[in-house]
């Protein structure tokens, strides 16, 4: 009886302190309204600021705002964690209109979730993109805070602007002045008819490889290193985070050094190690004799042999040689087997056998087959989407229970490669 006596005391020690420690961490969100920072990248002023912020939010325009981080989405697509979290936290149930900013350090995506019938009819498509590349822009740098800050302006500036109509938007998004091309020579190393021909070569493969293509030059770094600065040209110039895998051709005459980066993990799989190496010999032998469209061109040459037709077709000529030379290769074996043995190869089965003289038993083990079986596992970026939204497209869903949600989402992340030569 006193032992159980023991382990009761035990269980309610424990049960206060479970009980304790939960009602610890419930007041430490309470002292961050609408701040969920579970992967710890904000300081404990910025928290504050942000907090302050969508309080003053929520009580100007009567809705739910939350900032979410977190490095374990719980094996959830992200725009159904967003969803789930909302819903969770809204403080009105599934009835709760707002908006949710998450950034899922787990996969490097950003995502904002919209609830609501008002709030996914006046957050339109355009509008969130416009908010998204504000925020993306601040988040490839690393700069989180920064992040959520251009979610609240955004938000502000959305509800707290004239009624406009999606046709405004639309129009509007048209007048905005965008990158147009994929060549920028600001070495000038190239003639505009030069330019010209390699943009269109480079539409076409785009076609086909459905990966960004880009070539730029350059008098100065401005202090970076080649890779850095072909990929912050690749970041820059990637449609604010909608298109994730890609290839960069820098000719970078402040150092004298040509550099070939490769973004995302489809493009890696193509352009290995291995392969840009072969790309930055064949372009170097011309870059290095100042032939600079035509090292361009090499570039693109290698673009369509290792994006478009792969690097490792096995052609029908390829395969003729590689047959003839095992047929040599077998023929000079035999020959040397035969000299090394001494004599002459004797064909005929009554050269060694004597009729009647021997019952022999024959055993013969014959190979019929194999099969083997593969399967690629598709991966986010064979589609360059996820969770609806991650690469920039658009769609209003239900949740799990039934809720009305829009979001927009993009990737702020990624795998990279790249190579260089001197010239």
């Amino acid at each position: 009886m006193k032992k159980l006596y023991t382990y009761l005391l035990l269980a309610m020690i424990w049960s206060c302190a479970l009980f304790g420690s939960a009602g610890i961490r419930a007041l430490a969100d309470d002292a961050y309204v609408g701040i969920f920072d579970d992967a710890g990248i904000l300081a404990e002023d910025q928290k504050t600021g942000l907090s302050s912020q969508i309080q003053a939010l929520e009580a100007e325009y009567e809705i739910h705002l939350m900032i979410v981080t977190t490095e374990d989405t719980q094996g959830k697509e992200v725009a159904d964690y967003a969803d789930d979290f909302f819903e969770d936290h809204n403080g009105a149930g599934t009835s709760g209109a707002g908006l949710l900013l998450l950034i899922d350090m787990q996969h490097s995506e950003l995502y904002i979730s919209t609830s609501g019938e008002d709030i996914i009819h006046t957050f339109t498509d355009s509008r969130l993109d416009s908010i998204m590349d504000d925020i993306y822009d601040e988040a490839v740098n690393h700069n989180f805070y920064g992040s959520c800050q251009q979610f609240l302006t955004g938000v502000d500036h959305v509800l707290g602007g004239p009624e406009t109509s999606d046709t405004t938007d639309e129009t509007e998004s048209e007048k905005e002045p965008r990158l147009l091309g994929n060549v920028l020579d600001e070495a000038v190393l190239l003639t505009e008819s030069e330019v010209g021909k390699l943009e269109q070569r480079i539409g076409e493969l785009e076609s086909k490889t459905g990966f960004r293509v880009l070539i730029t030059t350059t008098n100065s770094t401005g202090g970076k290193t080649s890779r850095d600065y072909a990929e912050n040209f690749f970041k820059n110039h990637n449609d604010s985070g909608r298109v994730r895998n890609g290839l960069v051709y820098l000719i970078n005459m402040e150092a004298r050094e040509i550099y070939v980066y490769a973004a995302g993990n489809s493009v890696m799989e193509s352009f290995s190690e291995a392969n840009i190496d072969k790309m930055l010999d064949r372009i170097y032998k011309k870059v290095g004799d100042g032939k600079y469209y035509k090292s361009c061109d090499v570039f693109l040459d290698n673009v369509e042999r290792y994006g478009v037709e792969g690097g490792n077709k096995l052609t029908a000529g390829r395969l003729l040689l590689q047959l003839a030379a095992c047929m040599i290769v077998g023929a000079v074996i035999v020959f040397f087997l035969a000299r090394n043995r001494g004599g002459k190869v004797v064909a005929g089965v009554n050269n060694y056998f004597v009729a009647g003289g021997a019952n022999e038993i024959l055993h013969r083990d014959q190979f019929i087959n194999r099969t083997v079986t593969r399967q690629r596992i598709k991966s986010d970026d064979d589609d360059n989407s996820r969770g609806g939204r991650s690469s920039g497209g658009s769609s209003v869903h239900r949740s799990r229970s039934g809720t009305m949600h829009g979001g927009s989402g993009r990737s702020f992340g990624g795998g990279s490669r790249g190579g260089g030569r001197k010239f």
